[in-house]
């Protein structure tokens, strides 16, 4: 943005500040805000019997009780459970595939049968 683009904006921005509205305006708005002044009851009432009612539905036990919750006991010693876990998953014959470099390799050995 050029300098001379810059000042043109300035000038439109403080000419436009200055300028204040039509008093027919004014005289709606005051006019439309004592209209209002006296009906502010109805919405006001409307929002706290809405907030009652939300009130209501969360704080209202629920019509059928639930039933209790149970709660299990493990009894076994600290670790046994992990420990038997590891132990089986350490016993599996599964080995990870070989990477490629290790196939390249293993496919260059000549057999001996």
């Amino acid at each position: 943005m050029s300098d001379d683009s810059l000042d043109a904006l300035i000038s439109l921005y403080r000419r436009t500040a200055r300028e204040t509205p039509a008093s027919r305006l004014d005289r709606r708005i005051i006019a439309h805000a004592e209209n209002i002044r006296g009906s502010w009851r109805w919405p006001v009432a409307t929002a706290v019997a809405a907030g009652l009612l939300i009130w209501l539905g969360t704080h209202h036990p629920a019509s059928s009780p639930q039933a209790p919750m149970t709660v299990t006991i493990d009894m076994t010693a600290p670790g046994y459970s992990e420990g038997r876990t590891r132990a089986y998953l350490q016993s599996m014959d599964i080995l990870p595939p070989p990477s490629p470099d290790a196939q390249y390799l293993l496919s260059s050995i000549p057999s001996t049968h």
